[in-house]
């Protein structure tokens, strides 16, 4: 009995010195790495142009509400295709909608007051893509002149965003490795090879030239100057990590 508690004690003391020691041999075979991220933001001129054009019509009744509705968008297929836009092509009906409007609650309403319909509002919406971008201040002006009252988002983006986003990642990647080699040589280690390359993320940012710019009834004006529209840049960003593994000191 004494051997064996002898032998299990002395068993005991050396286990720390051999868990430590597997330990430290499992680390040699690890081997050093390098991280870096990679980043790229690009500027890629727009090559489409979105442009949302509503009409709102309000009657007492919803046929009335929806005769009026049907005739101003009528109007502004009319003038949209003046401009040379194309049904399908450049542009849909997206929305239709009608709604009951309600009497407002009184200040101080008297004991079982309830709401009542007053009458019925009906809006469309008219989603146009283009890539005639040079037209987008005549396009709203005619819109306005053609009874749309509520011009919504302008946005100026990529029709293939793909295109973009596989430049930005190139050069994103391009910059990890040069960022890798620069922080390589400094430290004086080798780059030996890449352990993993992951993308983080990719994204190409539109273009907002305005975010509402009319909303309201039609104002008597004469016809409506077209605003000053540029379509400038659209903004492309990437970002890639990478993991060299290296030797030295």
């Amino acid at each position: 009995m004494k051997t064996t508690t002898t032998m299990l004690m002395a068993f005991l003391i050396g286990l720390p010195a051999f868990i430590a020691g597997h330990a430290q041999a499992d680390d040699e075979k690890q081997p050093a790495t390098l991280r870096v991220v990679g980043v790229a933001e690009l500027k890629i001129p727009a090559d489409q142009m979105k442009l949302d054009l509503g009409i709102e019509a309000s009657a007492t009744s919803p046929g009335e509400a929806n005769a009026e509705a049907v005739k101003a968008m009528q109007n502004l297929i009319k003038a949209v295709e003046g401009l040379g836009l194309k049904e399908r092509a450049e542009y849909v009906i997206e929305r239709y909608a009608i709604d009951p409007q309600w009497s407002p609650r009184p200040r101080n309403p008297a004991p079982g007051w309830r709401p009542t319909i007053v009458g019925y509002k009906v809006s469309s919406t008219m989603r146009i893509t283009t890539a005639r971008l040079e037209m987008g201040g005549d396009l709203i002006a005619t819109a306005i002149d053609a009874g749309a009252n509520d011009i919504g988002q302008l946005v100026f983006g990529l029709a293939d965003s793909r295109t973009g986003r596989m430049a930005a990642i190139s050069q994103a990647t391009k910059n990890a490795l040069a960022d890798a080699g620069t922080l390589a040589e400094a430290g004086g280690v080798a780059l030996k090879k890449i352990r993993s390359l992951s993308l983080d993320s990719a994204s190409a940012e539109p273009r907002y030239q305005y975010e509402k710019m009319y909303s309201g009834a039609r104002m008597a004006m004469d016809a409506a100057p077209a605003p000053p529209i540029v379509s400038g840049d659209v903004t492309v960003r990437a970002s890639v990590s990478l993991v060299w593994e290296i030797e030295g000191p």
